[in-house]
């Protein structure tokens, strides 16, 4: 019994020889701990210290930070979509990320910063409407978010619908051996009545916010303008 309490003893020193040695370590490296930990607390506060904002007037509608996603369409018609890198006062930096989807699972690719002056910003999408990589390009994804009724918004399906109804009426009219004038005047009315409806939505129907005298995009520095953080609303 002797030996083995000598073997106990002997473990019991060495457990408490080597957390003795882990805890004067732990306090030599506790001032570099901390100096990490206000580096990395430092580097965030600056990275926060600029944003982008796209306003109605004088209402913040979207507000976009360092990191943050943002898609746009330029002044040529093309659409834009990356993660911001860099806000100066007039314009943004955005590295474009597309993600390819296969049987084996996903690619990410990176490509080179953008720069764009926010003058050559034409639009932003409205809210809930995707900008995806389709075609080898990015535009607004026809299945995705509110764009599911966009065939009925900007009334595709009422003018596909007219051109439709006046072909099978002239077909079913024209076929028979003595065509019905009234019929087919009614339905050529009926059928322009239908274009001219979806015709109409696709005037007022727009996926995107335009810049221009009502909506534009400005760049907010609060290191110099500390008042606007106050009731900042959630990044998009």
């Amino acid at each position: 019994m002797r030996w083995l309490n000598k073997v106990r003893r002997i473990r019991i020193n060495t457990i408490y020889i080597s957390l003795t040695a882990i805890s004067v370590s732990l306090d030599m490296y506790r001032p570099a701990k901390i100096t990490l930990l206000l580096f990395l607390i430092t580097s965030v506060s600056n990275a926060q210290q600029s944003s982008l904002v796209f306003k109605k007037g004088n209402k913040v509608v979207q507000r976009f930070w360092m990191g943050n996603e943002i898609a746009f369409q330029s002044a040529d018609q093309y659409w834009h979509k990356g993660r911001i890198k860099k806000l100066t006062p007039d314009s943004v930096y955005i590295q474009p990320i597309t993600v390819k989807y296969h049987l084996m699972g996903t690619d990410t690719i990176t490509w080179p910063v953008e720069g764009y002056h926010f003058r050559d910003i034409a639009a932003l999408p409205k809210r809930g409407y995707l900008i995806s990589m389709i075609d080898n390009q990015f535009q607004i994804n026809r299945d995705a978010g509110h764009v599911h009724f966009y065939w009925i918004k900007s009334g595709v399906l009422f003018r596909v619908g007219a051109v439709a109804y006046t072909g099978v009426m002239l077909f079913n009219n024209l076929s028979d051996k003595n065509p019905n004038k009234t019929a087919i005047k009614k339905g050529l009315l009926t059928g322009a009545g239908i274009y001219l409806f979806g015709f109409l939505l696709k005037k007022l129907y727009s996926p995107v916010y335009k810049t221009g005298r009502s909506y534009h995009l400005e760049f907010v520095d609060y290191a110099t303008t500390p008042s606007e953080k106050k009731g900042l609303p959630k990044a998009m």
